[in-house]
């Protein structure tokens, strides 16, 4: 349900912005999807997991605050994003 250490410091190494770069909201987006991606796997077999089911609702929410900061301060980096990550734009994000 949770993502492995490996795929992690894979995202983080991909996402990075620089060398030792953790906490980018770069980084941070590619992770928070990973995990968003397993637990929404895992919520589809486990319908009543409500439990679950809020955890991933807070995760989509943090993304989603983290994707406005970043179309915020640099289209451009949120755009890369975005596009690098499959994550499709809502209605109300193109205006």
């Amino acid at each position: 349900m949770s993502i492995t250490a490996e795929k992690k410091q894979e995202l983080i190494k991909k996402f990075a912005l620089h060398e030792n770069d953790t906490g980018s909201p770069e980084v941070q987006i590619a992770v928070l999807t990973e995990r968003i991606r397993n637990l929404t796997e895992h919520i589809k077999a486990n319908k009543k997991d409500l439990h679950s089911r809020r955890g991933l609702i807070g995760m989509v929410n943090k993304r989603r605050k983290l994707l406005n900061y970043l179309k915020r301060e640099s289209e451009e980096r949120y755009r890369k994003i975005i596009e690098a990550l499959n994550i499709r734009e809502t209605s109300n994000e193109s205006k």
